[in-house]
């Protein structure tokens, strides 16, 4: 990856990895959270990875990018509703689609990296 593309990537550099992996560590402190806060937190943290990997793909285009900026909130969406008591989602289902989700959107683009070269979307 040239230079130019590591500026363009919002989330590969120095100074925005530590909030990715404070976000990410929030969620495993919900644990001592009581059961909706906890819930609570954690659809939050959808929507705020969402709303990240879609301002990222604004500025990035990463392939990936926009799989899981459109996949995330859908997910947050479900657990939301789960929250509320709307719909029965179990959490190992949430947590599957989400590592599903990010399967999927990392193998579309080592796939399209095979086919143009590059990831990102241009």
């Amino acid at each position: 990856m040239s230079e130019r593309e590591d500026r363009r990537d919002l989330f590969a550099n120095e100074c925005s990895n530590p909030l990715v992996w404070v976000l990410a560590g929030m969620a495993f402190l919900t644990v001592f959270l009581p059961e909706f806060w906890s819930e609570l937190v954690v659809t939050l943290l959808f929507f705020a990875f969402g709303s990240l990997c879609l301002f990222n793909f604004r500025r990035c285009r990463r392939y990936h990018c926009i799989i899981t900026g459109i996949g995330f909130p859908a997910i947050g969406l479900l657990s939301l509703l789960d929250l509320f008591n709307v719909l029965e989602v179990p959490d190992w289902l949430l947590w599957g689609m989400f590592m599903g989700l990010l399967f999927i959107s990392y193998m579309l683009e080592f796939r399209h990296v095979g086919k143009s070269g590059s990831r990102y979307c241009e």
